[in-house]
């Protein structure tokens, strides 16, 4: 907070420059200093929690982003306090500017995170092996689907694609398959929440070209 340092303009009421002098005052102390830092961390971290929490529903690297700002600035004021405390209890002024080559450095660090990150999700790219082996076991738990083949996935950004034929007997009405086939899509949308997902009914044992990797895998 910047601390009034001159008399205020020709016409300025005397009772704002009081309350200017006094927060001048305060700024000068330093107990008022250090309490003023602590207020605007405290409001501050208030802001970081908020985001962190809208980051873990939405995926949002913007607002990572800005998160990540905050976060710096509440290490930055917290470094400057201990800083502070330390350099004036201990007598060595050399704390101040080893606290802040150390946050320099975690800034560093956090922000070409962030890039990569940012890199990674503008780019498409497939979801691992683990959650497509995820994704294929859970459209084979309903007792209806005889097998699963062609699955297909795409991330782009916050948002994920999945592709998928399911067999069923051949019998079955169609809105029976449907219903099956929607039960399915329940059920993977339930690990997934944020997909867009197309099932394409085959009955079984039709031949038909498939992806190269295994029809079937054991759930677990």
């Amino acid at each position: 907070m910047a601390c009034p340092a001159s008399r205020p303009r020709r016409g300025a009421s005397s009772s704002r420059w009081r309350i200017a002098a006094s927060v001048g005052g305060a700024c000068r102390e330093p107990a008022g200093r250090v309490a003023v830092m602590i207020f605007s961390i405290a409001v501050t971290v208030g802001l970081v929690l908020y985001q962190r929490h809208v980051v873990r529903r939405t995926g949002s690297i913007a607002v990572s982003a800005d998160e990540l700002h905050y976060r710096s600035d509440v290490v930055l004021n917290g470094g400057v306090i201990l800083a502070l405390v330390l350099g004036s209890a201990l007598e060595l002024p050399l704390l101040d500017p080893l606290f802040g080559a150390a946050i320099c450095i975690w800034i560093v660090y956090s922000a070409v995170r962030l890039v990569r990150l940012s890199l990674f999700q503008l780019m498409d790219h497939e979801l691992g092996d683990d959650a497509r082996e995820k994704i294929r076991a859970i459209a084979q738990s309903h007792p209806d689907v005889a097998a699963a083949h062609d699955l297909r996935t795409r991330v782009a950004g916050p948002t994920a694609f999945i592709q998928i034929h399911i067999e069923m007997d051949g019998s079955l009405s169609l809105v029976r398959a449907h219903e099956i086939s929607d039960a399915v899509e329940a059920k993977l949308r339930s690990a997934y929440p944020n997909v867009e997902i197309m099932i394409h009914q085959d009955p079984e044992g039709i031949e038909e070209p498939r992806s190269g990797f295994s029809r079937r895998v054991a759930a677990r």
